[in-house]
């Protein structure tokens, strides 16, 4: 009863505090803890889907406005895709990825608003679907048709229902390309000026933030912060804390990849490159290996936005801590915290192949 009511209260907290309160609430860190002289870095990754229109404004409300005193440097890759056909994650639509760039705009405003005297660096970089091809061409052939000693295929998870060949498997390879790109993107960066980031956070570009995310809530520069939602058995969606935890993370998966599928095998059978098992049995206990720590946040919740100018509702509460407020809330509560974010109304909670998405198409 009493973890009920701590629940309620903090549903509550969300709809009604400002901004810099509820940093302070779910955030209660001292920011002269960190070194005015340490860097850190925020990589983006993935298709941005929506961008304008829905991921922008969240971004700047609950990513980058609770970060701006750290003077953290920006990192994108993305998927050039004009147009996403419908599937697993959505009804599918136009993808606008000239937007991703309106980014630096906002990265550079919040900065100047905050007196920082030097300008974060905002990078970009791409791959069409021709140039994420001609790279991964042998390797999706192998992905593809390789077969175990039952004649089943070794990578696929085909004894993950959800899967669809062999679609839902390209789609990782396409994300794991991405994550990877922009860590390589970061890197470069660094190489060139000479200089190590010591704090990084790898996070989506297809998503509403609905809750801030302050990369250095957690003090401690042995412990990494991943979700406490969507976690089967672990969430793969995001994650941030010091460089080398976070570099096994965004940059082994591809060399990491034959070992899993026969340790997975052995392990659980059938779900080959399994994107959550992936994390939970190979990546994972490399850093904790390591000498770092994996922790759940206990308030973190982004949903994702699709295509078409949906957001998804129940993202959060799904497999999630019961100390993360949008578990627990009314649908209606929901959507009056997203409009709030975006600073207009939306369109009501519609059904398409994917259940209770909110429609935030711009008139």
């Amino acid at each position: 009863k009493m973890l009920g009511c701590f629940i309620f209260l903090q549903s509550i907290v969300l709809l009604y505090l400002k901004n810099d309160d509820l940093m302070s609430l779910v955030n209660p860190k001292n920011f002269s803890s960190v070194p005015k002289s340490e860097k850190c870095a925020i990589c983006l990754w993935g298709l941005p889907r929506a961008f304008k229109a829905i991921v922008l404004p969240s971004l700047v409300r609950n990513v980058i406005e609770p970060n701006a005193k750290y003077n953290c440097d920006y990192f994108v890759h993305f998927h050039d895709l004009g147009f996403e056909a419908a599937g697993r994650s959505g009804a599918g639509g136009v993808v606008n990825t000239s937007e991703i760039y309106l980014l630096q705009e906002k990265v550079e405003e919040v900065a100047r608003n905050a007196s920082m005297s030097v300008l974060p660096t905002v990078k970009f970089t791409s791959d069409t679907e021709e140039n994420f091809w001609n790279i991964y061409r042998d390797l999706m052939k192998k992905l593809r048709e390789t077969k175990d000693e039952k004649g089943k295929l070794l990578y696929f998870p085909h004894k993950a229902g959800s899967y669809v060949f062999p679609s839902t498997m390209d789609n990782i390879v396409k994300m794991w390309h991405s994550i990877q790109s922009s860590w390589n993107l970061m890197q470069s960066f660094e190489n060139k000026g000479g200089l190590r980031y010591k704090q990084v956070a790898m996070i989506r570009s297809d998503v509403l933030y609905a809750t801030p995310i302050d990369i250095y809530d957690v003090i401690d520069n042995r412990t990494v912060v991943v979700p406490g939602f969507a976690r089967y058995d672990v969430n793969d969606r995001m994650i941030y804390g010091p460089y080398n935890a976070v570099k096994i993370w965004a940059s082994t998966r591809f060399e990491s990849l034959d070992k899993h599928v026969q340790l997975v095998k052995e392990k659980e059978y059938g779900f080959g490159m399994h994107s959550e098992r992936f994390l939970q049995y190979t990546l994972f206990p490399q850093i904790r290996k390591d000498n770092y720590s994996i922790v759940e946040h206990e308030s973190i919740c982004f949903l994702r936005a699709r295509a078409n100018n949906v957001v998804r509702l129940t993202d959060c509460d799904n497999n999630a801590l019961l100390t993360i407020p949008f578990k627990v809330m009314s649908h209606e509560s929901k959507v009056k915290i997203i409009e709030n974010i975006l600073g207009r109304s939306c369109h009501g909670i519609v059904s398409e192949r994917i259940p209770q998405v909110l429609n935030c198409t711009i008139p």
